[in-house]
């Protein structure tokens, strides 16, 4: 009875040292990723720093198909917005 006792209690103590240890993981690894997040965010570029001018990308003719008005027409727009 006494062998059976104490494998049921070694037992009991490595169940616990298992469900012990994962939900620290657990936690460690949330704080570790909360951590990346926190990292990742403070070295975005505002979006409004990497738009590119779109006279580069686009020829007259695919601005006018795209936009419905030509280059000056955007100027003018932009200068007044």
């Amino acid at each position: 009875m006494d062998i059976e006792n104490n494998f049921i209690g070694e037992f009991m103590d490595d169940l616990a040292y298992i469900t012990d240890s994962s939900e620290s993981s657990n936690e460690e690894e949330e704080v570790n990723a909360k951590q990346v997040r926190t990292y990742r965010r403070s070295k975005l570029i505002p979006f409004y720093k990497t738009r590119k001018d779109i006279f580069t990308f686009f020829e007259e003719e695919k601005l006018i198909k795209t936009f419905i008005f030509d280059r000056t027409s955007i100027e003018f727009i932009l200068s007044i917005i």
